[in-house]
C-alpha cells in the first residue's frame, strides 16, 4: 500500500507540476553510469528503374553506454554497438561487426564532437564518415516546456554526396508513470528535403526527393535516460543513372527504416 500511494503522489506532483510550472527535459550523466539498449532496425525499399525490385534488411544490437567523464551540461560517453543478428535480402544490412565510438555529448542531446571510432582518434577519419555517427538520443527542448508544447529538433546532414533537412518538431505529450517512475513522453515528427549521389552497380546515381519522420521516446525525469525509443522515417525519390555505356536511366526508389530502442536490464 505504502508503495502504491508513493507512486500515485509522484504522479499527482509530476501532473500538477506539469499544470502549472514547465518541465526540464534533460538528459543526465554521472561518471561510470552504464546503460544497455537492444536496437532493433527494419529496412526496405522498393525502386523502379526500368523494371521493378524490392529488397530489406532486419538487424538486432546491443547498444552499450558508458560514461566515462561529465562535468556541466556535457559528458565524454563510449559506445559499443555489438551485432545480435542480421539479415538482408536483397538490401545490404548493416555491418555484422562490433563497433565503437567515443563522443562528447550535450544535456540536450546534442553530439558536441566524435572522439573515436574503433579506438583511432577521429581526425584520422574523413568527416563524410563522421557525419554518419550519432546518439540514440532525441533532441531535448533548451529551455523547460509545458505539456503538448513542442520545440525545433531539426536534423541536418551535409556531405559531399548528400544533403537533408528534416524540419523536426518535438512534443510533450504525458507525464506519468513509467514501471513506477515519474516519466515524459516525447513524440517527434518532421518532413523535409534530400538529395543525394551515389555509385550502384550501373553507374553514378543521383537521388532527389523527401524524407519525413515520426517518433517517440520515453524519459526517465530523475535519472535523466530514456527508457525506449522509436522512429519510422520514409524517403521517396526521383532517380537518374548515369552508366558508363549507354542512355540515362530514370525511374523511382521508396525507403523505409524503422528503428526501435529498449531499455535492457
Amino acid at each position: 500500500m505504502r508503495l502504491r500511494l508513493a507512486a500515485v503522489v509522484v504522479l499527482v506532483a509530476a501532473l500538477t507540476a506539469c499544470r502549472s510550472d514547465r518541465v526540464d527535459l534533460v538528459y543526465r550523466f554521472e561518471e561510470g553510469d552504464e546503460l544497455r539498449y537492444r536496437l532493433e532496425a527494419d529496412a526496405a525499399t522498393r525502386w523502379n528503374l526500368g523494371e521493378p525490385g524490392s529488397g530489406s534488411y532486419r538487424a538486432e544490437f546491443t547498444v552499450t553506454e558508458t560514461v566515462r567523464a561529465a562535468s556541466g551540461d556535457e559528458a565524454i560517453v563510449a559506445v559499443t554497438v555489438d551485432p545480435v543478428s542480421v539479415e538482408g535480402r536483397g538490401l545490404l544490412p548493416p555491418g555484422g561487426e562490433t563497433r565503437t565510438f567515443e563522443l562528447r555529448v550535450g544535456a540536450r542531446g546534442q553530439l558536441l564532437e566524435v572522439l573515436e571510432v574503433d579506438g583511432a582518434p577521429a581526425t584520422g577519419f574523413d568527416p563524410d564518415e563522421l557525419a554518419f555517427i550519432n546518439t540514440a538520443r532525441p533532441k531535448l527542448p533548451v529551455d523547460p516546456v509545458r505539456l503538448r508544447q513542442s520545440w525545433p529538433a531539426e536534423q541536418q546532414l551535409r556531405l559531399a554526396a548528400t544533403t537533408q533537412e528534416l524540419a523536426v518538431d518535438g512534443r510533450l505529450a504525458g507525464l506519468g508513470l513509467d514501471d513506477g517512475r515519474a516519466a515524459a513522453r516525447l513524440t517527434f515528427t518532421g518532413a523535409g528535403p534530400l538529395t543525394r549521389t551515389t555509385q550502384v552497380q550501373l553507374g553514378d546515381a543521383e537521388l532527389v526527393g523527401s524524407s519525413s519522420t515520426t517518433g517517440a521516446a520515453v524519459l526517465d525525469l530523475d535519472g535523466g535516460y530514456l527508457t525506449s525509443a522509436s522512429s519510422r522515417t520514409e524517403s521517396d525519390f526521383e532517380v537518374r543513372v548515369l552508366p558508363e555505356d549507354g542512355a540515362p536511366l530514370s525511374g523511382t526508389l521508396h525507403t523505409e527504416l524503422r528503428l526501435e530502442l529498449t531499455l535492457l536490464d
